[in-house]
């Protein structure tokens, strides 16, 4: 699309996202909670919706609500109460959904982001986060016209994080989806796992002129399974919506799909209104009240928290901005990382440790599965950094050796592996007077001006020295030496 016509408008957007809460149970009964069971065998006679069964609330799942809000520095609701939500559900037994209209668990609160190329973090405006119960899911086979109802995910804990139309780029969203994703994971109250569905978001989309006071129609878009899949709906949604304005038709204020193979919406349904939902209170659950002790004791269970860690890696252990960011994409990383810059001063090597050797022996596998202490890694570093032995030998024969021999210490492993490096310039000196006398042709043409010469004198001596000598004292001798 051509930038002027692009610049003219200001796209707004706000976003709904679902997370599922790891309970062991659901929200309103006892039956199990669990992904990737066979279809139908996680459900009973209350998920079913047979007449006389009566809901009771999962106290876990208020909980993770109520973290959340936490971490969101949302104010928490100290009375709540369930509401009916009386929409046709096809995949809903009872035909109404039980959520939160007017008491939401949590009330505004904000998530920092950072999006790509900003120059500096910006607060985005959450409206509110409320509990509510899962639907079940609808499978549409190709060629047929039956619809298969799998119920093992009705009545699955929620929890609706509702922003502000406070996000003006599909950049924005990615940074916004992204830390939410990381603050549940930090939290444990949801895995984040967008392409399981246990994490869903759905994206209110308008534009309007650069100056208008009054937001255009809004389209929301769903079926989008990765937080990619999200920034590519909006980036498709906006240009789709200034076309038809720049065409003088209207923008229709619907419900639309989104089509992963070809990166387009589609039209499903025009947007319902508040009261097509007919909320009232759900008869059958008694209001919460959520107690100054009960706060206080979610309060003091609270861990760190993804920005938390982020600051304090800048701040207490002076790591650049990127590190930072690496470092706490998973809680698993940053919480190791923390300890481990407990047994070490060598901040910034234990960061390039962590995003180089040990990520890359590690790959796909979870870094909880590590088999390697922090002490025995502090250890390793500091061998490297006070020159004893090489990164190379440490990286690439050490490490792994600790891998496997858990009983002993990196100085241990790196004395019977003879990697120990020669610094003593009284017997390394007399090396590099031996490769100097032996290639004459080279110093000369050296001295002549081709100083790439000096990595080959370096290799040469490494080699006779079989790989004990420090390499940055040989770099020092030769230079003296050649001149």
């Amino acid at each position: 699309m051509d930038e002027a016509i692009r610049g003219k408008y200001t796209l707004v957007i706000g976003l709904e996202v679902h997370a599922q809460l790891m309970t062991a149970t659901k929200i309103f009964n006892s039956d199990t909670n669990a992904y990737g069971s066979l279809p139908n065998t996680n459900i009973s006679p209350i998920t079913l919706g047979h007449p006389g069964t009566l809901p009771i609330l999962n106290r876990k799942a208020v909980e993770h609500a109520i973290r959340m809000g936490l971490a969101c520095n949302s104010k928490i609701s100290r009375e709540n109460i369930f509401d009916r939500k009386n929409y046709f559900y096809p995949d809903l037994p009872k035909g109404y959904q039980i959520t939160q209209d007017r008491t939401p668990i949590c009330i505004g609160g904000e998530v920092i982001i950072k999006s790509k190329d900003a120059a500096q973090e910006r607060a985005v405006k959450l409206n509110r986060i409320h509990m509510e119960e899962d639907a079940g899911k609808s499978i549409h086979l190709d060629g047929s016209t039956d619809t298969l109802v799998d119920f093992n995910r009705a009545g699955v804990p929620l929890i609706e994080i509702v922003t502000d139309p406070d996000l003006r780029s599909a950049d924005e969203a990615y940074a916004f989806l992204t830390e939410v994703r990381k603050i549940v994971r930090y939290l444990g109250v949801c895995d984040g796992n967008m392409e399981e569905g246990s994490m869903r978001c759905d994206a209110n989309i308008s534009i309007m002129l650069k100056g208008a006071k009054e937001y255009g129609k809004k389209v929301e878009v769903k079926n989008m399974n990765s937080i990619r899949n999200v920034h590519r709906a909006i980036e498709h949604e906006t240009e789709r919506q200034i076309n038809e304005l720049e065409k003088g038709n209207e923008i229709l204020s619907e419900t639309r799909t989104f089509d992963a193979g070809d990166g387009t919406t589609a039209g499903m349904r025009t947007k319902e209104t508040l009261n097509d939902y007919r909320y009232f209170p759900d008869p059958d659950l008694s209001p919460i009240v959520v107690s100054e002790e009960w706060l206080d004791s979610l309060k003091e269970s609270m861990p760190a928290l993804p920005r938390e860690l982020y600051l304090k890696f800048q701040q207490q252990y002076g790591l650049p901005e990127y590190d930072a960011q690496v470092l706490t994409d998973t809680k698993e990383m940053a919480l190791y990382f923390d300890g481990l810059c407990q047994k070490t001063a060598y901040h910034k090597a234990a960061s390039n440790w962590m995003m180089g050797p040990v990520k890359s022996f590690l790959n796909d596998k979870a870094l909880v599965d590590i088999p390697i202490t922090t002490g025995s890694l502090a250890e390793l570093i500091e061998l490297v950094e006070t020159e004893k032995v090489s990164f190379s030998a440490a990286s690439k024969k050490i490490l792994p050796e600790l891998m496997e021999q858990r009983d002993k210490s990196a100085l241990q492993l790196a004395e019977k592996l003879n990697l120990i490096q020669d610094s003593d310039s009284d017997s390394v000196a007399p090396i590099v007077e031996e490769v100097i006398a032996a290639m004459p042709e080279k110093v000369a043409a050296f001295r002549k001006g081709k100083k790439g010469l000096l990595r080959m004198f370096v290799g040469e001596v490494m080699k006779r020295s079989r790989g004990k000598a420090n390499p940055k004292l040989v770099n020092e001798l030769l230079q003296k030496k050649l001149g």
